[in-house]
């Protein structure tokens, strides 16, 4: 397929689903007094899946898959209060992960990947009323092993790419694909400024150790300013990469968005874009991408439903970089299927999003995500990705500590791995389906 080269590239910029799907962990304190406080945060999540279809990514062969992911996410937390001159903090913790089965569906994972590893160490320190100028906790300098998310995960979501054997072992991360059970940066420092309110900043340096993503490093700044209206944002990104692993189209790239959120003002409705440019590092290629998307909450009615429409383009020359998981299915996962594991991998492509989702409980939400494929530019080389998907999921908390997620989706491209797509064997609709359950303390 000529494609190939082009979609496994543009494939190991964006990782798996992010963890995030699960609600705050309630973590269990082990020590506290006026002074300080360590606590004990468990995340754990299992997952069983199932593709009609593999996908020519890293697959040869045209079959079924199933196959689990697992993992737990045990950190410590600490706390010391500094009286006038705010607080200390830090934290450390280790994941354990396990893939079961055949691998999946794109073949990004074998089935055999077990590993333990760390996940987070860092230290921080936050202001508290110590500078007053700049509110409370109104500058917060951290570095060490931690994630950092910008906007809404749209560029930097933090480093979620779980690649398993499938590509080689040097690029074994511990192949949790889907659930993304690694998510920090190898070594950060972070300078936050401002509060919730007003103007504020984030300066960072992001350095990533994912070989498969080109050990990039991230040096930048986020602007932001938040109103009652919703909030404003810029962000300039540079990035580096050098060394074995490096990934040439990123090293001296420049990345620079707009964005916005909120409701600008009009109670039930939620607007928000972003619009990108991004300028290789010898300047000969610029690339653009962007979305817009509106949502009518239609609070009065039963099961308070929203209904959303989001136009997103990307062209052929850019770089997803880090996106991930963050309001829910669709961001920036857009198609369980297609953004994972067929294709289109948020590069050459247009896509239309229609979603509905409703709350029939307090601890129920259902939903629904049409997503349609369009090739930005028609170009053999490229490929075909035009294609359709359409999701159904529940998010289920029996708990305030459990999460249980089922979700069927059906992917229907127009083109087959012959004949320029991913699907192996034929073009037919697949059926997909997947099970996910998260327990967090």
């Amino acid at each position: 397929m000529n494609s190939n080269k082009h979609l496994l590239a543009a494939a190991i910029t964006l990782g798996s689903l992010m963890t995030a799907l699960a609600a705050p962990a309630q973590a269990i304190s082990l020590y506290a007094d006026d002074d300080s406080e360590l606590e004990l945060a468990i995340e754990a999540g299992a997952g069983t899946f199932h593709s009609d279809s593999s996908y020519a990514i890293a697959r040869t062969d045209d079959e079924a898959v199933n196959w689990q992911e697992g993992y737990v996410n045990a950190s410590l937390k600490g706390l010391l209060r500094l009286n006038e001159a705010g607080e200390m903090y830090a934290g450390t913790g280790l994941v354990s992960s396990a893939v079961l089965g055949d691998g999946d569906a794109a073949g990004f994972s074998t089935g055999d990947e077990r590993r333990t590893s760390l996940d987070a160490l860092y230290l921080g320190w936050r202001s508290g009323q110590s500078l007053t100028v700049l509110g409370d906790n109104g500058l917060d300098i951290s570095v060490g092993r931690q994630g950092f998310v910008i906007g809404d995960g749209f560029i930097v979501n933090n480093d979620g790419l779980n690649i398993g054997k499938g590509l080689g072992s040097d690029l074994n991360r511990g192949g949790v694909y889907y659930m993304a059970a690694r998510k920090t940066f190898d070594n950060t420092a972070i300078v936050r400024i401002g509060g919730d309110k007003g103007l504020r900043a984030d300066l960072f340096r992001l350095q990533s150790d994912n070989r498969v993503m080109g050990e990039p490093t991230f040096t930048g700044i986020n602007v932001e300013h938040i109103s009652d209206l919703g909030t404003f944002a810029g962000l300039y990104l540079k990035t580096e990469s050098n060394g074995e692993f490096a990934n040439p189209v990123r090293d001296g790239q420049k990345t620079v968005s707009g964005r916005y959120a909120g409701n600008a003002g009009i109670e039930n409705l939620t607007l928000s874009t972003e619009l990108v440019r991004q300028v290789s590092g010898d300047t000969s290629t610029v690339a653009h991408a962007g979305y817009a998307e509106a949502g009518w909450s239609f609070a009065d009615a039963p099961w308070s439903p929203t209904l959303a429409y989001r136009f997103s383009s990307f062209d052929e020359n850019y770089d997803p970089l880090y996106y991930g998981f963050s309001r829910g299915f669709g961001t920036w996962f857009q198609g369980e299927v297609a953004s994972n594991y067929a294709g289109p991998f948020s590069t050459n492509t247009d896509i239309h999003l229609v979603s509905l989702k409703a709350s029939p409980a307090e601890n129920l939400n259902l939903g629904i995500n049409h997503f349609s494929f369009g090739n930005h530019k028609t170009d053999a080389e490229l490929g075909n990705m035009n294609a359709s998907e359409l999701d159904v999921y529940a998010e289920y908390f029996p708990s305030e500590t459990m999460m249980i997620s089922p979700l069927v989706g059906w992917f229907n491209p127009q083109a087959s791995a012959a004949n320029g797509g991913t699907q192996l064997g034929d073009a037919h609709r697949s059926f997909y389906a997947q099970l996910m359950l998260f327990v967090f303390y």
